[in-house]
């Protein structure tokens, strides 16, 4: 098996390809649709685009939670045409649902914060009058059974809702990409970002990704991800020997201006 090892703060763009024995260096940036060849080394703070991919001229974009858009919006085009399809057009039905639906993204985060942090405070309440050892134990243990409860209610909620994402261009503002944005905000919440940042590098990472619907082959497999992960890991695949850094991003899912982009994201080693 031959590896493929990406460095700190690097971004691999959906529906992009890694071919074994690949390096990618600190902050390089794969744009979507692209293909790093066998046996290639890419040097740090660059971009990279294509099929096999080439340089691409411009500064490195700062990345601050939001996917990259390139120079004139160019990785993905934005026009109504392009990103319409069959299962994701921006009907005006759909734009009634936007206020609505932006509202409950909102709101559910809180209600299952609130829900998580219940039997905490149940047992908190239990234990004041008792001995004042056992509640703070108790409120260190409750601060950690709290993010992998909130985890498990928000896993169970995007598979409800949303199901498997479908690879596709969306609107934001059509009902498919309107349910996709309700899943991400939940899976983007406080909890769920603190619950990645407490089980960093441990196999509680693969566990929760796997459970999301992610393909990691290895069960040694170690990784620290940011929250924007979690709403498209299900199209996500990090073979065995894929080697990834610190506060890498990849995603199998990104926003464009108002367009959704959903495809499959491999790390693969041959």
């Amino acid at each position: 098996m031959l590896p493929v090892s990406i460095g700190e703060r690097c971004i691999v763009g959906s529906m992009s390809v890694v071919m074994p024995q690949t390096s990618l260096d600190n902050d390089v940036v794969i744009a979507p649709m692209s293909m790093v060849p066998l046996g290639v080394s890419l040097p740090p703070d660059t971009i990279w685009e294509g099929s096999p991919v080439r340089p691409k001229d411009g500064e490195l974009p700062t990345w601050d939670g939001e996917p990259i858009i390139g120079e004139g919006g160019d990785l993905v085009l934005l026009e109504e045409s392009i990103i319409e399809m069959s299962a994701g057009r921006c009907d005006p039905a759909s734009m009634f649902l936007v206020i609505p639906m932006r509202i409950l993204a909102i709101l559910l985060p809180f209600l299952l914060t609130w829900v998580a942090f219940w039997p905490m405070a149940v047992v908190t309440v239990l234990l004041w009058q008792v001995n004042s050892t056992l509640v703070a134990i108790a409120l260190g243990f409750g601060f950690v059974a709290a993010q992998a409860l909130y985890m498990a209610m928000a896993t169970a909620l995007k598979w409800a809702v949303l199901g498997r994402c479908i690879p596709g261009r969306y609107s934001a503002y059509s009902a498919y990409g309107l349910r996709f944005g309700f899943v991400k905000s939940c899976l983007a919440a406080p909890l769920a970002k603190s619950f990645c940042t407490l089980f960093a590098d441990t196999r509680y990472i693969p566990f929760a990704l796997r459970s999301l619907g992610a393909r990691i082959e290895s069960l040694n497999t170690m990784l620290r991800i940011p929250s924007i992960t979690l709403a498209g890991a299900d199209q996500i695949h990090i073979a065995e020997s894929a080697k990834i850094g610190d506060s890498v991003s990849v995603l199998g899912a990104a926003y464009f201006g108002d367009a959704l982009l959903i495809a499959p994201t491999s790390l693969s080693v041959g």
